[in-house]
């Protein structure tokens, strides 16, 4: 389990941070998670994940997105509250 939360923090990329981090790990699994809300600190060792407090954060806030438009550029932003999460930018978008 300490190989793959190794390999799990090798995956972080810094740059894109946001207000918590979360680590989930086990035998077959292991995932990491940003997350626009802010969550205490905690560890938590047992059979199963603990994600109430994240799902208790994440009803409590507000996902949103903001699209700017003028006559040279387009823009789609993802927010959380009053925080800007990223600017969206993929295949699809901007067309």
């Amino acid at each position: 389990m300490l190989e793959k939360l190794k390999a799990a923090e090798e995956r972080i990329n810094h740059d894109y941070n946001l207000d918590s981090l979360a680590i989930f790990v086990n035998p077959s699994f292991s995932r990491v998670i940003g997350l626009p809300i802010e969550i205490s600190d905690r560890v938590v060792i047992g059979d199963r994940f603990e994600i109430r407090p994240f799902l208790k954060a994440m009803q409590q806030s507000e996902h949103y997105y903001i699209l700017t438009i003028a006559r040279q550029k387009i823009r789609l932003l993802e927010a959380f509250n009053d925080i800007l999460v990223r600017e969206v930018k993929n295949n699809d978008f901007p067309f």
